[in-house]
């Protein structure tokens, strides 16, 4: 497994512990976004849970959840920081496995109708990186060298992040506070200029009915009153 791939892994489970740890879900996403739409975190959003009409009883399950996935999410990252290759092999699949889990146990407390509008709202946020999931790609009647194209720019984007986290995005300063304000604010500006051309690059792919029909399925437009964050989709 090539580092970069270990870098968005490493990302999600830090998006994921510190979403937990609040007891909310992402405020902005997209697919850019490693762990973004995942749709365990999506219904961790006030503002999802209102649009869908979530029960009390749903919430109720869903905290326990989520309560269940921040355990697992802990343990999965324990001592990564030494890791050696196949540790970190070994952290990346139990941290996709724990994602993969959580999102099917949420989905099934959902109705068909809430399940139809979840999807819908994963791919208003998501913008044009929705498309790098493989069912929207074949609602659009993506072809092979557009899907190629997809994964080339997904690639380039792994590598650019990759090179951010390494100049000192994902790591403290050296007298262990950090990077000062002025740091922090070069690194959002280079992160969302890179996400920006992510983005953009993905847009290019698509055909105008193509664009059309992505819009299309983003159903009703979405009423977000969480803040949203930089690194986000948008078309």
């Amino acid at each position: 497994m090539r580092f970069s791939k270990f870098v968005a892994i490493t990302a999600i489970a830090a998006l994921a512990l510190s979403v937990l740890a609040q007891g909310g879900g992402p405020r902005g996403g997209g697919f850019g976004r490693p762990g973004a739409n995942s749709k365990s975190f999506l219904l961790m959003r006030e503002d999802v849970q209102k649009d869908l009409k979530i029960t009390a009883a749903q919430k109720s399950k869903l905290q326990a959840i989520q309560s269940d996935v921040r355990k697992q999410m802990e343990s999965a990252m324990q001592n990564m920081r030494d890791a050696n290759q196949a540790e970190r092999d070994k952290a990346q699949k139990k941290v996709e496995g724990i994602l993969k889990g959580a999102d099917t146990k949420v989905m099934a407390l959902l109705t068909a109708t809430q399940k139809t509008r979840l999807n819908e709202i994963a791919i208003q946020l998501a913008g044009n990186a929705a498309i790098l999931d493989p069912e929207v790609q074949k609602k659009l009647g993506m072809t092979a060298a557009q899907i190629t194209k997809v994964k080339n720019l997904q690639t380039s984007h792994q590598q650019a992040m990759q090179k951010l986290f390494q100049q000192g995005g994902g790591r403290s300063g050296q007298n262990g506070q950090g990077q000062n304000q002025q740091n922090r604010e070069q690194m959002r500006e280079k992160m969302q200029a890179a996400q920006k051309k992510f983005t953009d690059g993905l847009a290019a792919v698509l055909t105008a009915a193509q664009k059309t029909k992505l819009k299309q399925l983003g159903g009703k437009k979405f009423e977000a009153t969480a803040r949203r964050g930089p690194g986000g989709g948008g078309r």
